[in-house]
């Protein structure tokens, strides 16, 4: 169980770590594009974003494959674990939207990185067998990705040209 528990830890603490590596880049991204580069810096920007959003969302699947015995989880128990993110998303979809029209889309963008990030990292700390607590941190997963492509979409059409705007707008949906 402690080389289990030592792997499953490995797999959360690399999650942590490359969201909040991703998130400084981002972030300094933005403060350094040049008005002429704006447009390809933040395709690029958006896409890296999507990539490591996916990475977190959908990571708990190889997890669950490698904690299911050793745990002792159940039928309903691992489709609870795997239910969670979608409930989170769903949750932060909502929220989100209407936060993003509040306060901003960059902060909201950041924002939504930021709780997914802390959430996946604590996800690292479970304790064994507290399948509970690893769903509970899902639903904050979950939460901070369901904001994305809602902050996404409309940020892509603030900032890229009429032209180019409807395409990128399906690519940012479909990838």
């Amino acid at each position: 169980f402690v080389a289990l528990t030592n792997d499953l830890n490995q797999v959360a603490a690399f999650g942590c770590t490359v969201n909040l590596c991703a998130f400084l880049f981002l972030y300094s991204i933005g403060f350094l594009s040049i008005a002429r580069n704006r447009f390809a810096i933040f395709i690029a920007r958006d896409r890296f974003d999507a990539a490591k959003r996916f990475f977190d969302f959908f990571i708990i699947g190889f997890i669950l494959s490698m904690i299911v015995g050793p745990w002792g989880l159940t039928f309903g128990q691992s489709s609870a674990l795997l239910l969670a993110g979608g409930l989170g998303t769903t949750l932060g979809a909502l929220y989100w939207g209407r936060w993003a029209d509040k306060h901003g889309r960059k902060p909201a963008f950041l924002a939504t990185v930021i709780v997914f990030s802390i959430a996946t990292g604590l996800s690292a700390a479970v304790p064994e067998g507290n399948w509970w607590l690893l769903a509970l941190l899902r639903i904050v997963v979950g939460f901070g990705v369901g904001g994305l492509p809602v902050v996404d979409i409309p940020l892509i059409s603030e900032f890229v040209p009429t032209r180019h705007r409807a395409k990128l707008a399906g690519l940012a949906v479909v990838f």
